[in-house]
């Protein structure tokens, strides 16, 4: 029997007890492998070169280098890596930057720890993680009307089961979930949310969920 290998997260931050404590309640959790790092975009990318890790975990204000710069750059280097942000308030408009730069989600002060697992869990699966408190926000910001006429008018090339898949992706669905509720496989998932990355220009769930959230689109 193989054995499973744990989530490997570099928690990084300019904060020294910060990033040693997060690193350590991170490490004590069952199934993580954590290491700190100061917040400094050249040095985290050197040890991504030198070290597979599964998930970054970064303060939001503790980087030496803008917050989009620094998600980019990652990805850019090492497209597998799912990038978390601990931000201070999921109102800051930095946390919008932060997901349109493709991170997978972001958790804030007040997230417990059996929370911060479960999200680095999700993110290592390469699942979209935000808060339903933040979803439910944004997707209310915008009237019934107003949300379907700007989802039609930002996004027109969208066919109608494109248009259902996008509104149950902002919802924060599961490839899994969208399939049960539409009746189909979720391999036909996988191709039309292909198929809308496409049209909007972007690459992953949470890039996608950031066009959303800017136009206060949901159906």
């Amino acid at each position: 029997m193989s054995k499973v290998q744990p989530i490997k997260v570099l928690v990084v931050d300019q904060r020294p007890l910060v990033r040693g404590s997060l690193s350590a309640a991170i490490e004590a959790g069952n199934g993580f492998e954590a290491e700190a790092s100061q917040g400094v975009l050249s040095r985290v990318l050197e040890r991504l070169d030198s070290y597979s890790f599964d998930v970054v975990l970064f303060g939001i204000s503790a980087i030496d280098v803008p917050v989009s710069l620094f998600v980019r750059s990652i990805l850019n280097a090492h497209r597998s890596v799912a990038i978390v942000a601990l931000v201070l308030d999921s109102n800051d408009k930095l946390t919008y930057e932060v997901l349109e730069a493709g991170a997978a989600g972001f958790v804030t002060a007040e997230t417990s720890l059996e929370d911060l697992q479960r999200q680095l869990r999700a993110a290592a699966a390469q699942q979209t993680i935000l808060p339903p408190e933040f979803v439910i926000k944004i997707l209310s910001q915008a009237g019934s009307h107003q949300r379907k006429e700007l989802q039609k008018k930002a996004v027109p090339d969208l066919t109608s089961r494109e248009h259902e898949i996008f509104a149950l992706l902002t919802k924060g669905l599961s490839n899994a979930e969208i399939a049960v509720q539409l009746g189909v496989s979720t391999n036909t998932v996988k191709n039309h949310l292909y198929n809308i990355y496409r049209k909007l220009g972007v690459s992953t769930r949470s890039q996608a969920f950031a066009v959303a959230a800017k136009l206060g689109v949901a159906v």
